[in-house]
């Protein structure tokens, strides 16, 4: 006697095993890994429409100022902010932060009227360009008339 199975159908209670998936050292893609380095060499990227807006207006970054907007790229991103305004050394940088690239930039001095739109955030470097963290750990500048002012 024979007998001959075509189908098996599964009982009603019992849920078949999961595929067995192959394990490997890494599963990150090569495009992800390469993505990560770049981003790592350089922190802060420039749009085409962003160069050509520096090059227009004459604005021109020391690395220094460039590190600052890094800084100023982490703390928004450490807030959840998606587009944020940053202002340094009087020059308004709009940037796409996920992306950790600057998309426009204007000279806060124009006589032109500045009118921002669809950003989330706006983060404010202190005076001369300083890095943020530096700013935090000595503390805020004094306003006019405080004790603290006669000292500097």
């Amino acid at each position: 006697m024979s007998l001959h199975v075509s189908r098996v159908l599964p009982h009603a209670g019992l849920t078949p095993p999961a595929p067995a998936r192959a394990t490997s050292p890494s599963t990150t893609s090569f495009a992800a890994v390469f993505e990560r380095e770049l981003e790592r060499e350089a922190p802060v990227r420039f749009s085409a429409h962003a160069t050509e807006r520096l090059a227009q207006r004459a604005i021109r970054l020391t690395p220094a100022q460039e590190a600052c907007l890094g800084r100023l790229l982490d703390l928004a991103a450490a807030k959840g902010a998606r587009e944020s305004l940053l202002l340094m050394d009087h020059v308004a940088f709009v940037v796409n932060v996920s992306k950790r690239t600057v998309i426009t930039a204007a000279p806060l001095t124009d006589t032109e009227e500045l009118v921002f739109t669809n950003i989330d955030s706006v983060v404010v470097a202190p005076e001369h360009g300083t890095p943020p963290q530096e700013a935090l750990e000595t503390g805020p500048a004094p306003y006019w008339g405080s004790p603290r002012a006669a000292e500097r």
